[in-house]
């Protein structure tokens, strides 16, 4: 199963990602706190309590969301965090010897 803002998709298969962007309500300010003794991956700066909710963001995989609906909060789920492919780069001495720049003793630094 897996929860988006729009929908809920009872056949999570091998495919569905790891981690979402989520939105977790809570009752109060009380309950809000309760989650950082949690361990979860969520933005502190976007904490906003008032006298009768409270709410933050965060990326949770699926089973800490569950826990957290079955715990009584709401989850939204506002998106997938999937890693983006960063370039490799090309190796200290390939770009200084590309610059002209002498690095002695460097190469034992660029593996």
């Amino acid at each position: 199963m897996a929860f988006y803002a729009d929908r809920v998709v009872e056949d999570a298969s091998e495919e569905t990602p790891s981690r979402y962007f989520v939105t977790v309500a809570a009752p109060h300010g009380d309950a809000l706190r309760e989650l950082g003794q949690r361990g979860l991956d969520l933005f502190v700066p976007t904490a906003v309590a008032t006298a009768d909710a409270a709410t933050i963001d965060g990326h949770l995989d699926f089973d800490a969301i569950r826990s957290l609906a079955d715990d009584g909060y709401t989850v939204t789920v506002h998106g997938v965090l999937e890693p983006v492919p960063l370039e490799i780069a090309e190796s200290l001495t390939s770009w200084a010897a590309d610059q002209g720049i002498e690095m002695p003793g460097v190469e034992e630094f660029d593996r």
